[in-house]
C-alpha cells in the first residue's frame, strides 16, 4: 500500500481540529523555509580560551563589565554567554536578524579587542537559523 503522506493530502484528509494544529505548528517553519537566505536568522558562536590562572569568578566579573555593551546593536536579537564546567573556555553566542547583520558587527577592530582581552584570538562558528524555539512562552519564532 503507497500512502501518500504529502503535506497537502494530510491536511485535507485531517480531522478540522487537527488540521488547524498541524497549520499553526507548522506554518512557521514554512514560512521560513521559503525566505530567502540573506533575510533568515544567523547564529554565531565565538569560543575563547580563557588565560591560565583566570578564575571563573574573574570571567563572570569580566561578563558583567561588558554585558552592556550589548544592548541596542543593531540587529542583534540575543546574546548567551557560557563558561565551560572546567573554566577553561567561553562562549559567546548571538542570535541575529541576519548574516548581514552579523557580519557587518564583526570587523577587525572588535576581533582585536576580544583577542586583547582574552590573549587568543577566538574561533567563529555560525548557522543559518529559521527557527526559534521560545519554550517557556510556548512559541516559535521564523525568521522574518
Amino acid at each position: 500500500m503507497n500512502e501518500d503522506t504529502s503535506l497537502p493530502t494530510v491536511l485535507e484528509n485531517a480531522a478540522p481540529h487537527t488540521r488547524l494544529w498541524l497549520m499553526q505548528t507548522l506554518q512557521p517553519a514554512i514560512n521560513a523555509s521559503a525566505l530567502p537566505r540573506e533575510s533568515r536568522m544567523h547564529t554565531v558562536m565565538w569560543t575563547f580560551k580563557v588565560p591560565a590562572g583566570t578564575s571563573k569568578a574573574q570571567v563572570i566579573d569580566t561578563i558583567k563589565a561588558t554585558a552592556h555593551t550589548y544592548e541596542g546593536i543593531p540587529g542583534l536579537i540575543r546574546k548567551y554567554y557560557g563558561i565551560a564546567p572546567d573554566g577553561g573556555s567561553l562562549v559567546g553566542i548571538y542570535l541575529w536578524e541576519s548574516k548581514a547583520a552579523a557580519d557587518g558587527f564583526y570587523s577587525p577592530d572588535w576581533v582585536a579587542m576580544v583577542t586583547k582581552r582574552w590573549a587568543d584570538p577566538p574561533q567563529r562558528q555560525e548557522w543559518e537559523t529559521p527557527m526559534v524555539v521560545e519554550s517557556a512562552e510556548r512559541r516559535l519564532v521564523a525568521a522574518a
